[in-house]
């Protein structure tokens, strides 16, 4: 029976204690080679030499420790058992890998076969099961996901004299760029909330499968008054109402419902509701990718990409509309009129609005608004569909300070952050 050498990744392969050394992120490839041209003046156990070089700890069990994180590959199984890579992808990756030393995670988002969001989703729940309950230190969490070594955080903590934060430390050295700091600290972040989570039960959403609640304009919220609505073309109509021009995409009608009170709404949003929990993001997905004719469930996302009832961040909401067939882009600094574009094309707009604090940043979508009354009309997955808002205090609610407050890097990211998400069929 013959084999066929290119199926096998580098880690099936006997490892010389050199080759596990860089695999589990303790020396670089440049230590390595220091260390073998010094072995060849002096013969002797290259573990030693790393040692005598100042490249590893003097600690004799980590070179043991080193061995078992390549031979354990944790990344690389979960991704597998998630169904986000195949084997093959994986075994090209590990290839690749062996000969730039480039992150596991990074290379395959770069190479397409993993979102952004599933690595940090996977990397979150590797951390997740080494916390053991307990806060997960900043350097911890960078070497664990492969970010820097041993031997760069040794020399940074070394630098720590005057309480200088190690984030600061890692970018004044070059050793870590601004947005893997920030990668790093939302995993930090994320942990915190988890561990308090786990300690109460981790089983908090296996039994949770909110309804989905159908549309039903015959009870729509606040809008009591009988509709008077438009079917919106390319064409612009004229009548006793202004109506909206709207360019529909194939297959997909597009209609406006304007209402005697002024009211004017985008027809057949689906509303889904959510549990008291981190999981708006699941929930603003499944009512606007259905919208679109995507067919998905709330639960079915919250299953797939929020097991662990974590936050959804901005990056990970555009990635997920993109990975079901939608255009879709996040804006930072959105303004009024950026709304009420979006809802006259007819396409229902999530939005991020600040409800207090941290804990109560909250995911909503804009599907109408009223402009005598001053008010948007939005799908709130927690109080309802059709939940009407003063422009007043959304415009002050979606400055997000909260969340601006406590982000190290990126934080106006988050400053009026809407979403435009379109089906690839209607003109942008």
């Amino acid at each position: 029976m013959s084999t066929d050498k290119h199926n096998l990744a580098p880690t099936h392969k006997p490892c010389r204690i050199g080759d596990q050394l860089r695999q589990a992120n303790w020396v670089s490839r440049f230590q390595i080679k220091q260390a073998l041209t010094e072995q060849k003046r002096a013969p002797e156990k290259l573990g030693r030499i790393l040692k005598k070089l100042g490249f590893l700890p003097e600690s004799t069990n980590s070179l043991s420790s080193a061995s078992k994180q390549v031979k354990s590959a944790p990344l690389g199984e979960r991704l597998l058992r998630s169904g986000w890579i195949t084997q093959d992808e994986l075994n090209s990756a590990l290839q690749e890998q062996y000969e730039t030393e480039e992150e596991l995670g990074s290379l395959l988002v770069r190479k397409g076969c993993l979102a952004p969001h599933q690595l940090e989703q996977a990397l979150t729940e590797l951390l997740l099961e080494r916390t053991q309950r307990h806060r997960q230190k900043l350097g911890c969490i960078l070497l664990q996901t492969q970010q820097i070594s041993h031997w760069q955080l040794d020399k940074a903590l070394s630098q720590q004299q005057r309480k200088e934060p190690l984030g600061q430390i890692l970018l004044r050295l070059n050793w870590l760029c601004p947005q893997k700091l920030a990668q790093a600290l939302r995993l930090q972040k994320k942990l915190l909330r988890s561990a308090a989570a786990a300690f109460l039960g981790s089983s908090l959403l296996l039994a949770c499968q909110p309804p989905t609640v159908p549309l039903q304009f015959a009870d729509a919220g606040n809008l009591n008054a009988p509709p008077v609505y438009q079917v919106q073309s390319q064409a612009n109509l004229n009548g006793a109402f202004k109506t909206l021009s709207v360019k529909e995409a194939a297959d997909h009608d597009v209609k406006i419902r304007i209402y005697q009170n002024g009211s004017k709404v985008i027809e057949n949003v689906p509303f889904f509701r959510q549990g008291r929990d981190n999981t708006c993001g699941q929930a603003v997905v499944a009512m606007v990718t259905n919208f679109w004719g995507m067919k998905t469930t709330y639960q079915n996302l919250v299953d797939k990409e929020n097991p662990l009832n974590l936050a959804t961040s901005a990056g990970m909401l555009s990635s997920s509309f993109r990975a079901k067939g939608l255009a879709a882009q996040d804006f930072r600094r959105g303004d009024l009129t950026n709304i009420l574009d979006e809802i006259n094309k007819g396409r229902p707009t999530p939005v991020l609005l600040d409800f207090g604090n941290i804990q109560s940043a909250h995911y909503v979508v804009v599907v109408g608004y009223n402009m005598k009354k001053g008010t948007f009309i939005m799908h709130d997955s927690l109080e309802g569909p059709y939940v009407e808002m003063d422009q007043m205090a959304f415009l002050k609610m979606w400055e997000n300070k909260s969340v601006r407050n406590i982000l190290p890097v990126g934080a106006d990211n988050y400053q009026r952050l809407m979403f435009r998400v379109f089906h690839p069929e209607q003109n942008g």
